[in-house]
């Protein structure tokens, strides 16, 4: 059975693995800042979803407006390299979802 695990727990998992290892070089030190940012964005966007609908994943309460249902990947380009993040769809909600953090232009985003 395969267990649902919320995106930035995978990235701090690969963050933990990576420090765990240790950093001995610049591409390692390098790997490590693009999961860092990558988790920055990721947990912005699981913080926006989780006001939006009033709840975090999995609780159940009677305020909620919508659930989630699954993710989809958007890209985006920082000055630390190309970054995907997981974007909760949300479905049964009274208005759309915009996310502030990574707005949807349709496109890849450049910082």
């Amino acid at each position: 059975m395969k267990t649902r695990v919320a995106p930035s727990e995978v990235l701090e998992a690969k963050i933990a693995e990576l420090l765990s290892e240790g950093i001995g070089d610049s591409d390692r030190l390098a790997q490590v800042g693009r999961l860092g940012a990558q988790l920055v964005l990721q947990k912005g966007i699981e913080e926006e979803v989780a006001a939006f609908l009033q709840r975090v994943r999995y609780q159940r309460t009677a305020e909620a407006r919508g659930s989630r249902n699954g993710n989809r990947a958007k890209r985006l380009m920082s000055a630390e390299g190309e970054h995907e993040l997981q974007v909760p769809q949300l479905r049964n909600t009274a208005a759309r979802f915009i996310s502030r953090v990574i707005p949807d232009m349709g496109m890849a985003i450049r910082t």
